[in-house]
């Protein structure tokens, strides 16, 4: 995403929210980047997708491997 599809809408971290958001604009749609805890970021969302492009709902199961997924990862 380059710099001047920003829209400059920021909601900065706290530690109430745990995430930070911003909102942008990608080929003429506004999208809201967010940043934050894993298990905070996957609370709010109900679908995954996954590796090969497929768009799943987001189990327990499916939530729980990818937060493994980011913990083995952030161990490095």
């Amino acid at each position: 995403m380059s710099a001047d599809s920003m829209c400059g809408n920021e909601r900065p971290f706290d530690f109430e929210r745990r995430r930070v958001s911003v909102l942008a604009e990608q080929e003429g749609d506004r999208i809201e980047i967010v940043k934050g805890a894993p298990e905070t970021i996957l609370d709010l969302c109900d679908q995954a997708q996954v590796p090969d492009g497929t768009i799943m709902p987001l189990d327990a199961t499916l939530k729980a491997s990818l937060i493994k997924l980011h913990d083995d990862n952030a161990a490095c």
